[in-house]
């Protein structure tokens, strides 16, 4: 789907009542009391999208844009299962439309899933680390993926509650068993002096990079 279309769908949900009511209802102070910190924007944006799509199809189906182009994809499969009779034996004669709209929902919502998350990050990119602590919330400790050039690439991630812990990070070369060979991934390592138990240090891998991350940052704010 072009980002024409899919820009149209997604401001349209964006706009439902639905969707402003879940933003209305977000609670920072319970989610730092539960998670420790307060949750990236980026993150509680996707979810909502995802929650838009867990209403049932009445409600979904009032976004127009959703409804014509859910018709297209209804109207050209079924041309394609009635051109030929030997297909229309083999496979239309089982077509079940719930599943396939159920199916075409869920390839629609990881699309525009990945296409929100694209325009989510474009906010953050090009931004230094030291613009990014102005907009981000106090008193919070991130670590933010870098590109070539030291610029973010999209929003940072808050990772612990204990802001005088003692941070660091390392990118290493991490290598698994795949399914048919062994795999190398680029995997950011983050080191705590701060766990539950003081004589303890904790570390572990909090994402695996993508190609133009190349570095990484502990933000302190």
């Amino acid at each position: 789907m072009k980002d024409e279309q899919l820009f149209e769908i997604l401001t349209a949900i964006l706009e439902t009542d639905h969707v402003k009511q879940l933003w209305k209802e977000r609670d920072i102070r319970e989610e730092i009391e539960f998670y420790g910190y307060q949750r990236r924007n980026t993150d509680i944006a996707l979810e909502a999208l995802e929650d838009f799509f867990e209403q049932d199809l009445e409600e979904i189906f009032k976004i127009k844009h959703i409804w014509l182009w859910l018709k297209e994809q209804i109207r050209g499969e079924v041309e394609y299962l009635t051109g030929d009779v030997a297909i229309f034996n083999e496979r239309g004669i089982e077509f079940e439309m719930h599943n396939f709209v159920e199916d075409k929902l869920k390839d629609l919502k990881s699309e525009l899933s990945a296409y929100y998350e694209r325009l989510l990050n474009e906010e953050w990119q090009n931004m230094t680390v030291k613009q990014a602590k102005v907009k981000l919330p106090k008193g919070q400790q991130y670590v933010a993926l870098l590109d070539k050039d030291g610029k973010l690439t999209r929003e940072p991630y808050p990772i612990t509650r204990d802001i005088t812990a003692n941070l660091t990070w390392e990118i290493r070369i991490d290598e698994h068993e795949g399914a048919w060979h062994k795999v190398k991934e680029r995997n950011l390592h983050i080191l705590s002096d701060k766990t539950l138990n003081p004589k303890t240090k904790c570390t572990g891998v909090i994402m695996t990079l993508k190609d133009n991350e190349t570095a990484a940052a502990i933000i302190k704010n």
